[in-house]
């Protein structure tokens, strides 16, 4: 039974491990994004949300 609650836990703990990883790949993703969003304004030349009276 024991060996079972340790089966159980590391599994857990992949799934977690597995959602930091992610989460961590989701924010560079979203950096990303944000990089390029800069780059098509430029190039569009489309004015920011910000720059807009």
């Amino acid at each position: 039974m024991n060996k079972r609650f340790e089966d159980v836990n590391r599994r857990i703990d992949r799934i977690e491990q597995d959602i930091r990883d992610i989460r961590t790949e989701l924010k560079e993703m979203r950096k990303e994004i944000t990089e390029i969003k800069v780059l098509l304004y430029r190039v569009l030349e489309i004015p920011h949300k910000e720059d807009k009276g």
